[in-house]
């Protein structure tokens, strides 16, 4: 993503791993929106995911997208993480449909991942407010 869509872009962070012939992307990135970003306008685009306050999306290509309220400076303060991997890669050609977006083998992994990479950030190197009360557990995916 490039900064301008932000308004005030505070940081921008990307995390490249690769084990065992696995590999995963997580990007972090903070600003300060003059919008929001409801959660069904953010959904509208994949299957809808939620950990605790935190929501987003998994896209058609599986990679799971979540905006979370980490308002240290400022009250309009968000920050996105998104992660994917090889483990629920597709053929990014195909262009379905949200409603035809159907688990695959990993969503379940990814999304451990997912809510695992954002407790630590959250809590424990931003000291976001209030990211004492992201559930323990998965991102949960709310497939339909």
């Amino acid at each position: 993503m490039e900064s301008e869509e932000f308004d005030e872009l505070h940081f921008q962070g990307l995390c490249r791993l690769r084990i065992g012939g696995e590999s995963a992307t997580v990007t972090v990135t903070s600003w300060s929106p003059t919008y929001s970003f409801p959660s069904k306008w953010v959904a509208r685009d994949g299957i809808p995911i939620s950990l605790g306050d935190a929501y987003g999306v998994l896209s058609k290509t599986h990679s799971l997208s979540l905006y979370v309220p980490c308002t240290f400076e400022s009250k309009t303060q968000r920050m996105m993480v998104s992660a994917s991997s090889s483990l629920t890669e597709i053929d990014t050609s195909i262009d379905p449909a949200p409603s035809r977006i159907k688990p695959v083998e990993g969503d379940d992994k990814m999304a451990a991942f997912t809510a695992i990479v954002t407790r630590e950030i959250t809590r424990d190197w931003l000291k976001c407010p209030n990211a004492d009360k992201l559930p323990e557990g998965p991102v949960k995916i709310h497939w339909p």
